[in-house]
């Protein structure tokens, strides 16, 4: 069982770990009415569920810094926290409440009410995080792992105390930047502070280490002519956009989608592009377009995704590009 003491944690989550309720209301909900139903529970919170998932994953020793309360509620997170074999560096309040999440689902699974009890989060851990004994180990964690809803005086201390600039990954819940062709985007953590929503997992040196082995494995085979093109520049999405010119990643993507919508001058002007910019034959290019397969999107969506483009000028529409550009493709197209 890991403590406090240990000199370093492979991984350290700082966030949430309260108790969540779910309330099934049993036939049709009826507003401002009492409904009849049953009332569920768990321990939960975006920073413990990650940390447990990382536990079966064999990843160890694993630190949590959160905030609870004296009560019940507060006990049995504590409990949860020690049965799961992270050491639980968080602060209890004993005249405070747990944190607590509730949530009210019609029949059809559908939210009709929430009710989010996060006080504690906002005014104890950025005081809490003042400790030397947290800062200590924030400082020596191989890895940190963040929940973004956090307040931003939270965060910002996160920032401080980590070695240099701190990249960042989408780990759950509703992906704020969903790429469907499976690249991982980095992001710098401080960008993330005006959202503040969705969790994110920092990293200082690598995360457990299955995301980049499973981005590796992507891009030792690619798939999708969006992976082709990381695999064989070996730059991120944004510099490679950059350096074909008038595209975005979108547009890159979108490509990789759906390839029969995009006319075959378009297909060779990107292929010329590539070649001009790296040793990559515009064959090469050509046939990673035409061979591109589609990929899963992300299932975690509070929106549903729009419909797919039918045509090459639909394409363009949905691919984040300025009205020249867009004008641009389309001359390229012949349209």
């Amino acid at each position: 069982m890991p403590t406090i003491a240990d000199s370093s944690f492979a991984l350290l989550g700082i966030g949430g770990a309260h108790v969540d309720r779910i309330g099934h209301v049993e036939g049709r909900y009826h507003p401002g009415a009492s409904n009849p139903g049953h009332l569920t529970s768990s321990v939960g919170g975006g920073a413990l569920n990650a940390l447990r998932n990382a536990r079966l994953r064999d990843v160890g020793p694993i630190g949590l810094i959160s905030a609870r309360g004296g009560d019940h509620d507060g006990a049995i997170v504590g409990d949860t926290i020690d049965k799961a074999g992270i050491a639980d560096m968080s602060a209890v309040f004993l005249d405070r409440r747990t944190a607590s999440y509730t949530a009210i689902l019609e029949t059809g699974g559908d939210q009709v009410a929430g009710l989010a009890d996060m006080d504690i989060y906002e005014t104890a851990l950025p005081r809490q995080l003042r400790r030397k004994a947290l800062r200590d180990a924030v400082t020596s964690a191989n890895a940190l792992l963040v929940d973004a809803n956090l307040p931003v005086a939270a965060l910002q201390t996160v920032c401080d105390l980590a070695a240099g600039p701190v990249p960042a990954e989408i780990l759950a819940r509703q992906p704020i930047i969903t790429y469907a062709d499976g690249s991982l985007q980095n992001v710098m953590i401080r960008e993330w502070f005006k959202v503040n929503t969705g969790y994110v997992a920092t990293l200082r040196h690598n995360l457990y280490g299955e995301f980049e082995r499973a981005r590796e494995a992507a891009l030792r085979s690619p798939r999708t002519f969006a992976l082709f093109l990381q695999r064989r520049t070996r730059q991120d999405p944004e510099t490679i956009a950059r350096r074909i010119g008038d595209v975005s990643w979108e547009l890159l993507a979108q490509v990789s989608r759906y390839p029969a919508l995009v006319p075959r001058p378009v297909r060779e002007e990107l292929a010329s592009r590539i070649a001009r910019h790296w040793p990559i034959p515009a064959a090469e290019s050509l046939r990673a377009i035409e061979t591109s397969e589609p990929m899963p999107r992300a299932a975690s969506r509070r929106h549903p995704y729009p419909p797919p483009p039918s045509t090459f000028e639909e394409l363009l529409g949905s691919s984040s590009l300025t009205a020249r550009q867009r004008s641009l493709w389309a001359e390229v197209a012949g349209a």
